[in-house]
């Protein structure tokens, strides 16, 4: 993840000791349309799959305090 903070200038997101490995199994034919679809958008794969996570855990959580 990388932000602007307030001058503009670019900040690193998490360092590596705070993420954790995972391993992810999709077939060839899902690989090739998201490597696809995160090289249109300009990204790296990894982070183009922490950015669709990332997005999912929010909508969750909205519709989770919507539900209470």
């Amino acid at each position: 993840m990388v932000d602007n903070n307030a001058s503009g200038t670019r900040k690193r997101g998490p360092t590596y000791e705070d993420r954790v490995p995972v391993t992810l199994r999709v077939d060839r034919d899902q690989h090739a349309a998201i490597a696809q679809v995160a090289k249109q958008a300009r990204k790296p794969l990894n982070t183009y799959i922490c950015d669709l996570i990332e997005a999912d855990l929010k909508r969750a959580a909205s519709q989770t305090q919507e539900n209470t």
